[in-house]
């Protein structure tokens, strides 16, 4: 059942996994996470690119409380343009950055997926619609931070994905034509590269003399 703008490892697993648009994967599954660890290794903190949407920062908490049967803060450190992720650590760190919220998920059998997270991409490899969504997000950011100068992560990533959600199909598909045309390009240089080092000469070798 989906609640609260939810929906459960169950109902996922009935969700159609394929489209016109390729193989369907949320995009929690593709974000990278930096695991750091301290010297004894008695303790790790995750790192995540502040870019990653807000919803997804709260998912990867969750998860990491109920793993490690600690509450887990979060803090934004605008330096680093990362979130840190600390199972356990005190609101007042300065050095891990600006306190962001605490997650405690000790508790729960399971960590339900945000649904907004499978609105904004598809899991190919070099995927249409996570492209379309960047080219769109990059596009667009320039105009938010002038009429908002001194916009956070949070409220920014609402906005933007908000105004992806809400376009017309005509919109999405303008930003999908760009996308494919980038990953056509992106796939023929490929191509290219590789036809070139099929070609060229290995080093050190030398061509016998005719006779």
């Amino acid at each position: 059942m989906e609640e609260n703008g939810h929906i459960t490892p169950e109902e996922l697993k009935k969700k159609p996994r394929s489209t016109e648009l390729g193989h369907l994967t949320p995009p929690y599954c593709l974000v990278p996470l930096n695991f750091v660890y301290n010297e004894d290794g008695s303790d790790v903190h995750i790192f995540l690119d502040d870019l990653s949407h807000i919803q997804y920062v709260e998912y990867v908490a969750d998860n990491f409380s109920r793993r490690v049967q600690e509450p887990v803060v979060v803090f934004h450190d605008k330096g680093r343009r990362k979130f840190r992720l600390c199972p356990g650590a005190s609101p007042d760190t300065p050095s891990y950055g600006k306190y962001c919220y605490t997650r405690n998920a000790m508790e729960l059998d399971n960590i339900p997926v945000p649904l907004v997270l499978l609105w904004l991409e598809n899991g190919l490899p070099h995927s249409i619609m996570r492209n379309a969504w960047v080219l769109y997000r990059q596009a667009k950011e320039p105009e938010i931070r002038r009429q908002n100068p001194n916009i956070e992560s949070e409220p920014f990533f609402k906005t933007i994905t908000d105004m992806w959600i809400t376009e017309i199909p005509e919109v999405r598909e303008y930003w999908m034509r760009l996308a494919r045309k980038g990953i056509l390009h992106y796939i023929k240089k490929k191509q290219e590269d590789h036809a070139a080092q099929s070609e060229a000469p290995n080093e050190g070798t030398t061509e016998e003399p005719s006779g």
